[in-house]
């Protein structure tokens, strides 16, 4: 059964179900107060005519000779008995007459007709001088015009309730397909990513929150998957290509050596092994970086001075940037005591500085940048080399992302080192900031949250 039709079917239970019970409560209650009503106005009635008898009775010296209320007992379907101070009957009127009127469906609710009778004193500045009895029965409360109120009221709940009931499924047909249609959409169009059809679907406004937020997740996925496609394509071109480059100079060096062309000296042996250390640097870089996420690293924190760490960084690493005519610098101003991972720290460091000295042409200059503020520590590499496009910048995080495309084995690089980075700041639950403009040069800020002071 289709999500629709299981909408439509509940609502149209849930209503009927309501109807049938508030219907239900409604007349009970409805008959038991108007009931109730007609017995106390039957009372009302039966103490105005006990009033009139009494005072008849009265003025005519404790007697009711000559009077005659046959008449209004008929009327009223009652038996009106006087006795007399001791007991006597005065006067009756007979039994009454059973009143076929107004007997529909609420006499249905007496089970029997029970004569009863309802008395009524009879005094005379203060003194008991005789009694009214009226006898009815359990019925005769329910007159003509009541009966007719009664049954229009009924009929009245009755026509409400189809209408109620009409009105209830036209908005259960209006709400399921309201709630059904964009599911619908959404199944269609998780099923179509599912087969790989990856085409935009605009989402369409239900002014539901959770199925919009559905749709929004959906719709989300769908550029993730986007994403990961191309990722994967650029991935295996990526690969095919570094490692297509180095194999082929072997291959061509090897050959040319067995043909003759090349002799087999050191100059050409240690191309070659150039080229295979290039290969195992590219495999090893591969491994780090997807079988190395931020749970695996087994990070250990120490304290530690940062100060000192970039000062042996940067002795290190002058000598081999300083003979490609460029600068290193630091940049820190206060002795920084951090707690991280230094040999995790330094591996980011280094990646950080090899892809700016790639990236600076000689002159340039490669700046170490630490700082420290009330709750973070920033370290950082700042150069003014070529920059990285504004559109490149979403990306250049992603395994083997390159910006060069040119691709030359002397700046292209794996694509590794800013994943990695990444990878070790997010371990450290910290944040990569990267700044960059074309020309302009590039600075990666590393941003750690300081631990709370005892």
């Amino acid at each position: 059964m289709s999500l629709r039709r299981k909408l439509i079917v509940g609502f149209s239970i849930a209503i009927i179900s309501s109807l049938f019970l508030v219907s239900i409560i409604s007349m009970f209650i409805i008959n038991d107060r108007f009931q109730t009503y007609l017995e106390i106005e039957q009372v009302n009635r039966f103490k105005s005519i006990s009033d009139e008898i009494s005072s008849l009775y009265i003025n005519n010296n404790y007697s009711m000779r000559g009077s005659n209320f046959e008449r209004t007992a008929s009327r009223e379907g009652i038996e009106i008995t006087v006795l007399n101070e001791n007991g006597n009957t005065e006067y009756s009127s007979g039994t009454p007459r059973m009143r076929g009127m107004g007997r529909g469906m609420m006499q249905n609710t007496i089970s029997s007709d029970i004569l009863k009778t309802i008395h009524f004193d009879i005094l005379d500045n203060g003194n008991k001088v005789g009694e009214v009895i009226i006898g009815y029965y359990n019925y005769s409360y329910i007159t003509e015009s009541a009966s007719v109120f009664f049954n229009t009221l009924q009929r009245s709940i009755v026509l409400s309730g189809i209408i109620a009931l009409l009105i209830g499924l036209i908005i259960s047909l209006v709400l399921s397909r309201k709630i059904s249609t964009p599911l619908v959409d959404i199944t269609d169009t998780a099923n179509r990513i599912t087969k790989g059809d990856f085409k935009s679907i605009p989402i369409k406004n239900s002014n539901i929150t959770e199925i919009d937020q559905l749709s929004q997740s959906i719709d989300y996925l769908k550029g993730e998957l986007i994403n990961q496609e191309r990722i994967r394509k650029e991935y295996a071109h990526n690969i095919s290509h570094d490692l297509r480059t180095p194999l082929t100079t072997i291959k061509t060096y090897i050959e040319a050596i067995q043909d003759g062309i090349y002799e087999p000296n050191s100059d050409n042996l240690t191309l070659l092994k150039d080229e295979i250390d290039r290969i195992n640097k590219l495999v090893e870089d591969l491994k780090n970086s997807y079988n190395i996420t931020k749970e695996d690293l087994g990070l250990i924190i120490t304290e530690y001075n940062l100060n000192e760490e970039l000062r042996n960084i940067k002795l290190t690493y002058e000598r081999p940037i300083n003979n490609e005519s460029k600068k290193l610098i630091i940049e820190v101003r206060d002795e920084i005591i951090v707690n991280l991972d230094k040999s995790r720290i330094r591996e980011a460091i280094v990646n950080l500085l090899d892809n700016a000295r790639k990236y600076t042409n000689p002159g340039g200059r490669i700046v170490i940048y630490a700082a420290k503020t009330n709750d973070e520590i920033i370290i950082g590499v700042k150069d003014d080399g070529i920059g990285i496009p504004e559109k490149d910048l979403p990306y250049v995080t992603e395994r083997l992302y390159r910006t060069d495309p040119s691709r030359n084995k002397d700046t292209g690089g794996s694509g590794l080192g800013l994943s990695l980075v990444d990878t070790i700041v997010k371990a450290h639950n910290g944040k990569l900031l990267i700044e960059s403009s074309p020309d302009k040069g590039t600075s990666v800020f590393m941003v750690f949250k300081t631990p709370p002071k005892d």
